[in-house]
């Protein structure tokens, strides 16, 4: 198991690594979490026995989506050439160059 900044990886006996957001409450998607959600998926992609991997959020939350208060801020433009087009890297470099089928599951839950 390694803890990241705003992730947690665990790699279960059967080859499933667990990939956990870790940012209460919503587990909103600030630079921090990006970038650590790419290590953790990197760190996975390396381990030879892995043959899925899960993402999830902490507290019964996936992720009530981008942290929105850091637009416009000063942090937003010092970071921008580091995060650049996570999402697209994401997929593109590290699953599909690593030939990773990938799938999406989402379960609603309504109050």
């Amino acid at each position: 198991m390694a803890m990241k900044a705003k992730t947690q990886l665990v790699i279960g006996d059967d080859g499933v690594a667990i990939i956990t957001l870790n940012n209460p409450p919503l587990n909103l998607l600030s630079f921090e979490v990006m970038l650590s959600l790419k290590s953790s998926i990197e760190e996975a992609l390396l381990c030879n026995e892995v043959k899925a991997i899960v993402v999830n959020g902490s507290r019964g939350k996936f992720s009530g989506g981008a942290d929105v208060t850091v637009f416009g801020k000063s942090e937003m433009v010092k970071k921008r050439n580091e995060v650049g087009f996570l999402s697209i890297e994401l997929i593109t470099n590290l699953l599909e160059g690593n030939f990773i089928d990938t799938t999406t599951a989402v379960t609603f839950t309504y109050f």
